[in-house]
């Protein structure tokens, strides 16, 4: 039987940022797939044109994306709830 993974990007992100560390999509998702069986993995993530690159990564290493629309707040940072 497979397993699900359903990830928060912003909390993964900001997790790994505090701790100095930078992820490997790709070794995440095998990572993910070899040791957990996971056959889905949902990634949760803000929807910013910005990202496109990051978006790209993230599918390539075999993220399913689930997007959440963004807006900005009054300071002009970029902000979005995925819940």
């Amino acid at each position: 039987m497979k397993n699900y993974a359903f990830i928060d990007g912003q909390n993964l992100y900001l997790g790994t940022k505090e701790m100095g560390w930078k992820v490997s999509y790709r070794k995440l998702r095998n990572y993910l797939a070899d040791k957990l069986n996971v056959g889905k993995a949902y990634y949760f993530i803000g929807l910013d044109p910005t990202n496109n690159d990051v978006y790209k990564s993230l599918q390539s290493a075999g993220f399913i994306l689930m997007f959440k629309l963004t807006y900005k707040d009054c300071d002009g940072k970029r902000k979005g709830n995925v819940g």
